[in-house]
């Protein structure tokens, strides 16, 4: 009996690992100096920033099955804003929505910020899901000319900056 539970326990530890889900963001910031702006991409679980979205306007989102609407769209953006947000040499980016998909269960925004002829030093603000659950994290990664730096954002720690 003992000999079959020892074998069975690595079995039981590696089912485990698969139904343990991760929350994790990816968001990528990169300055186009040609074009003197910040090109930002966020990917997040479309099925996590649904339950997220309905925890805080109390109605059903629809990213996940890709029939969100523009209702939804707007409180996402209306979010985005609350929840995240870059400073860059000190003052505060000004960033623009651009457009939104949905890729393999990944809901993926685009947004800029203009007038952004140099970067020496960026801050980041990210809370996205952190209201939804205690392990999101967001990472960040940031590229500027040459230069790529990554943050990790996590509820005890949801800012953070890097310089170049």
């Amino acid at each position: 009996m003992k000999k079959s539970l020892v074998l069975l326990l690595p079995l039981f530890l590696i089912l485990c690992s698969f139904v343990h889900k991760f929350y994790v963001g990816i968001y990528q910031i990169e300055h186009n100096a040609s074009k003197s702006r910040l090109e930002i991409t966020c990917r997040i679980f479309a099925d996590d920033l649904d339950k997220a979205l309905e925890k805080k306007y109390k109605h059903p989102f629809h990213f996940a099955d890709g029939k969100s609407d523009k209702q939804e769209m707007a409180q996402w953006q209306s979010y985005l804003k609350e929840k995240f947000s870059i400073e860059v040499n000190g003052k505060p980016a000004a960033m623009e929505f651009k457009s939104a998909e949905f890729e393999n269960g990944v809901f993926i925004s685009y947004l800029s910020a203009n007038a952004i002829q140099s970067v020496k030093k960026i801050e980041v603000s990210n809370t996205i899901l952190f209201d939804f659950v205690t392990s999101q994290q967001n990472i960040i990664q940031i590229k500027v000319g040459k230069q790529k730096k990554n943050l990790l954002l996590t509820p005890d720690e949801p800012v953070d900056s890097a310089e170049f």
